[in-house]
């Protein structure tokens, strides 16, 4: 059934960066790699989460005190925001600023679980506490994502019925 399972623009964009950087199984996926591959500073701070990159430094910001599934999930929100945003967001119009965040989301949704790394995995992996301890991410991520793969695939078969009824009316 994973043939029905199609990748978004963002998805693919993910599996592209991923790729060209070296970072191909879910143990290159920590934290210490990421920012090493991506060359990012990272830094505890009493204030907000955040992620910037200025003339050619990148640095993220990241919150004391999050739990160590908070803190992959926000990292991966700011991995985005410097890899795919440009920008001073206080100067953006509203609209805008909603949409890179929406965008930072769906970044860190498929990002933390990539399905290229997903569909390399045995079938008796793909239980999510399985994946939860492959990936290092939390139970309820790994429902959301298999939930977000299940439902992408469902989609997809229907609509491939549906041609072919259309097809042998």
């Amino acid at each position: 059934m994973l043939e029905y399972y199609n990748q978004g623009l963002t998805e693919t964009w993910i599996e592209q960066l991923y790729k060209q950087n070296g970072i191909l199984t879910p143990h290159d996926l920590n934290i210490q790699n990421l920012t090493k591959v991506f060359s990012i500073f990272l830094f505890p701070t009493h204030g907000p989460t955040q992620g910037s990159e200025q003339d050619g430094i990148r640095i993220i910001l990241m919150t004391k005190g999050l739990d160590k599934f908070q803190f992959k999930h926000r990292f991966f929100h700011e991995l985005c925001h410097i890899l795919r945003h440009e920008g001073n967001e206080f100067m953006m119009p509203k609209t805008w600023r909603e949409f890179l965040e929406m965008d930072a989301k769906r970044f860190t949704n498929l990002a933390m679980m990539p399905f290229f790394m997903l569909k390399e995995l045995e079938v008796h992996e793909w239980h999510p506490v399985r994946l939860a301890a492959i990936f290092d991410v939390s139970y309820e991520y790994a429902c959301d994502r298999l939930n977000y793969i299940q439902n992408r695939i469902q989609a997809n078969y229907l609509e491939e019925l549906e041609r072919v009824k259309f097809l042998y009316r």
